[in-house]
């Protein structure tokens, strides 16, 4: 069957000759689009430098130190606590010292707890009944030493602040 010109051209696809016409705005929002990208790239990198600067570094050295805990009374319960670490025991006999011999890092607390289990109608609060110390080998390790005591508990606290 043989069609004719009109028929033909209706079963052509039209072909739009005109060059097609972009948003105004479509070169400032894919600029914007761009320079977002870049700048989360930036900011990430920035990111991981800024988390391997910030690593903990050794500031000073550890030393070893004694603590030695002596209660008066019978019995008492002694927790020991460096940085995340704690030990619960317990002092007897009478007198008997409990010693603990710890690394501390520069800048690391020792704190112990002593609480009393048989208590003194002379002395109801145990600030007599309790003595901290703290010692090191080579006597370079610079301490602050606080001991509070309440109703038959005391702290005492040390931490090595010295550098070299």
């Amino acid at each position: 069957m043989n069609q004719t010109s009109s028929e033909a051209e209706a079963t052509q696809p039209v072909v739009d000759s005109a060059p097609k016409q972009r948003h105004p705005l479509a070169g400032v929002l894919t600029a914007i689009a761009v320079a977002l990208s870049v700048l989360t790239v930036a900011v990430l990198g920035l990111g991981v430098v800024v988390l391997v600067r910030t690593a903990p570094a050794a500031v000073g050295p550890s030393k070893s130190v004694t603590v030695t805990v002596t209660s008066n009374y019978a019995y008492g319960v002694v927790t020991y606590t460096r940085s995340s670490t704690t030990e619960v025991s317990r002092i007897e006999p009478l007198g008997t010292p409990k010693v603990w011999r710890p690394e501390v890092a520069f800048g690391d607390a020792v704190v112990v707890t002593i609480e009393l289990i048989s208590t003194s109608a002379d002395d109801p609060t145990g600030a007599a009944g309790i003595n901290c110390a703290i010692t090191s080998a080579d006597g370079s390790v610079n301490v602050s030493s606080s001991t509070t005591v309440t109703g038959g508990r005391a702290q005492c606290s040390w931490a090595n602040n010295k550098a070299s």
